[in-house]
């Protein structure tokens, strides 16, 4: 049996109660709470939306993700104690296919980590039209198509990929 959705956003959860392991989640939504690490949800081996956003998350390594297997979405953007991240972090995750992501470090080779990921929503709101360009032009020759900061003018900037949310 499993326990299609668990939903709880804006209870001030520092952790999970790791009690019972057998417990089949598919869906995870726990944005704006203190979760710092993926203790127990990484054993959530049947996850396939998990969304932290808004959390205290302060290190990711690949061993978070090693049963994660089925993941199709993440959201693990406004961390608030997430310095960078490492996109290699990811690699188990070879089903993802939506991101949703603040502080990555780079935009290479995501195709490469990520087979199947082709929606990158990238939710940092201060870049320049620069790097805004930049990263779209990355994403864009692996076929990776992204959302950004809708203040930044995609025709000023000269950004081929449409803005989308």
């Amino acid at each position: 049996p499993f326990t299609e959705y668990v939903m709880v956003n804006d209870n001030h959860l520092n952790k999970f109660n790791c009690a019972n392991k057998s417990l089949n989640v598919k869906n995870l939504y726990a944005k704006n709470n203190s979760l710092t690490n993926f203790a127990c949800i990484r054993e959530m081996a049947n996850l396939t939306n998990l969304d932290l956003t808004m959390n205290s998350l302060s290190k990711i390594t690949p061993k978070a993700f090693l049963k994660l297997t089925k993941l199709r979405f993440m959201s693990i953007n406004n961390q608030t104690k997430l310095l960078k991240l490492s996109p290699k972090a990811f690699a188990p995750l070879k089903n993802l296919t939506n991101w949703q992501v603040d502080r990555l470090r780079s935009y290479k080779n995501l195709r490469e980590i990520l087979p199947k990921l082709s929606i990158l929503f990238l939710t940092t709101a201060t870049w320049n039209c620069n790097h805004t360009k930049n990263v779209s032009d990355i994403l864009a020759s692996q076929k990776i198509r992204m959302s950004y900061n809708n203040y930044v003018d995609r025709y000023v900037c000269n950004i081929t990929q449409p803005a989308f949310t």
